[in-house]
């Protein structure tokens, strides 16, 4: 749907397209953070382990954050950030 406005048309989209929109995006984001998580982790040498716990501590909360704009429940962000720390 469009609306004129004085600068032009403001189209509307319904809200089932935006969400599933961002499903895929979020599907994306998650594959994309595990792959990376796993490389940089791979790059990191065994003797600095303080750079090793940081950097799982920032991909957790990347991908906590990426639950939480996905729409998924509180639950569901802290089981999906427990499975991604166990894995």
């Amino acid at each position: 749907m469009r609306h004129k406005t004085d600068g032009g048309f403001i189209v509307f989209y319904p809200g089932s397209k935006i969400e599933a929109v961002v499903r895929v995006i979020s599907i994306i984001l998650a594959v994309a953070l595990t792959v990376v998580a796993v490389v940089a982790l791979g790059k990191i040498p065994q003797q600095k382990q303080a750079g090793r716990l940081g950097l799982v501590g920032v991909f957790t909360l990347l991908v906590a954050g990426v639950l939480a704009v996905s729409g998924a429940r509180k639950a569901e962000v802290l089981m999906g950030t427990i499975g991604y720390v166990m894995s």
